[in-house]
């Protein structure tokens, strides 16, 4: 196992408030949903965002999108994914006039999206659950 995502899971172990309240089953739990599914994992746990141990690998996976660039270029990707034929059909000088940051800023403002930056420097981006 990467060193980094060993510490990563020691650090979501001992850190989060609601797991150091869990019993040894419950962390060894976590521990394994943590070497799973790695480091995207173990931010979503350690954001807070389940804090039952019985629905956090469901709400991980309903939550999680990917990691990407950044959370513009994850706005970017799927825009074009639901509408890339209206895109392409647009002249070339607007297709590039979206501001993709201000549409992931204003997403994330409005709850539907949250994001981390992992230990690479790219982003998890979650939806919310």
């Amino acid at each position: 196992m990467e060193l980094a995502l060993t510490k990563f899971i020691v650090t979501t172990l001992t850190k989060n408030a609601s797991l150091r309240a869990q019993n040894r089953a419950g962390k060894k739990a976590i521990a394994a949903l943590t070497l799973e599914y790695g480091e995207p994992f173990a931010v979503f746990w350690k954001n807070g965002i389940q804090s039952d141990i019985e629905l956090a690998e469901e709400s991980f996976l309903e939550a999680y999108r990917g990691e990407f660039a950044s959370a513009e270029a994850y706005v970017e990707d799927i825009f074009n994914e639901i509408c890339g034929a209206e895109i392409e059909a647009l002249p070339s000088l607007l297709q590039h006039c979206i501001d993709w940051k201000y549409a992931a800023e204003e997403i994330e403002r409005g709850g539907d999206l949250w994001t981390d930056t992992s230990s690479r420097g790219t982003v998890y981006v979650f939806g919310s659950v």
